[in-house]
């Protein structure tokens, strides 16, 4: 039903509170068994309604500027080898280079009054490199049944 949003790093989403909240996005069966207690009983024929309990079987990964290739590498390794899901990388503009951003936002869009920050360039992922990580998770989710890609929808359908 929905697509399910994280970042930033490996660390933070590993942890144990993040990946109970994602298996709960998977799998919202005790939630749901919790809430049929609050349905009031004027409702009461709804208690045993066969509720959707899959929300999200898809992840789209959000990374700050400038996190390394193997970092967002380990990161899908992770949602799709170890969770499970669908996955997205969103990545950043300044992988594709100071002349072509600055040509479309200036050129193409007109933002002539908009400057990028230059450092974000030295620093955030190169194209090339997003290339590589993304055919190395793109196997890894063949294997296991997934789909792995970037800035577009995952399949959500549980």
């Amino acid at each position: 039903m929905f697509d399910t949003s994280v970042g930033y790093d490996l660390e933070g989403i590993r942890s144990p509170a993040v990946v109970r909240w994602l298996e709960a996005m998977r799998d919202a069966s005790a939630i749901v068994d919790d809430l049929r207690r609050e349905i009031p009983d004027e409702f009461s024929q709804f208690r045993d309604y066969p509720f959707r309990t899959c929300l999200s079987a898809g992840i789209t990964l959000s990374t700050f500027h400038g996190t390394p290739a193997g970092e967002i590498e380990r990161i899908g390794e992770f949602l799709i080898g170890e969770l499970g899901f669908h996955t997205v990388i969103k990545l950043n503009p300044p992988m594709l280079g100071r002349d072509r951003v600055e040509n479309i936002l200036h050129g193409v869009l007109g933002y002539t009054g908009v400057a990028v920050n230059p450092e974000v360039y030295e620093r955030d992922l190169l194209f090339e490199d997003a290339v590589e990580v993304l055919r190395r998770l793109q196997a890894l989710a063949v294997r296991r049944g997934l789909t792995a890609g970037v800035n577009a929808a995952t399949p959500s359908r549980c």
